[in-house]
């Protein structure tokens, strides 16, 4: 099967950053010590252990595997198989934010994944790969700012490039 053209909008693409984003966000914001239901990051940290036999240390070719991106691989792992689909990865670059909300380092973020996979698309020698900038365009339903929302994509403008992609 061969994708016409692929969009994400924020997408984790390297599992095993996921993952260790996720042991940092448990490191600087330790759970509370009474019961509670398990964080977003309990969560994931748990299910990846469960689904993939441990953390990408223990099973560094079952994370390669799972990830649409794979720094560490050559060629960028199964962003390979991408280099002759057009592909638009959109984020919000706002790293005030998220400094001041997340304490992460651009490293940890999506951001790091979906540039490194564009750039690596580009030198496959995919010249419809595209990084959409969306700085200051994520907000929530309610309005409350926050960048890891789909509100960043322009839908009049992403009708038209799928329509230029097809």
């Amino acid at each position: 099967m061969k994708p016409a053209l692929i969009f994400g909008v924020d997408p984790p693409l390297d599992m095993k950053r996921l993952y260790n984003t996720k042991v940092r966000d448990l490191q600087l914001n330790p759970p509370p010590k009474e019961e509670h239901a398990p964080s977003e990051s309990e969560f994931i940290i748990q299910l990846f252990g469960f689904m993939y036999k441990g953390s990408p240390t223990e099973q560094p070719q079952e994370y390669e595997r799972i990830s649409a991106y794979y720094r560490e691989a050559k060629d960028g792992g199964n962003i390979q198989y991408l280099k002759n689909v057009p592909i638009r990865l959109y984020a919000d670059p706002d790293i005030d934010w998220m400094l001041s909300n997340w304490k992460m380092p651009v490293e940890f973020s999506n951001l790091a994944d979906i540039t490194s996979a564009i750039i690596q698309l580009k030198l496959l020698g995919n010249n419809n790969a595209e990084f959409v900038n969306c700085l200051g365009k994520g907000f929530k339903p309610n309005g409350t700012r926050h960048i890891h929302q789909f509100s960043m994509l322009d839908a009049d403008e992403f009708i038209l490039w799928i329509n230029k992609m097809l």
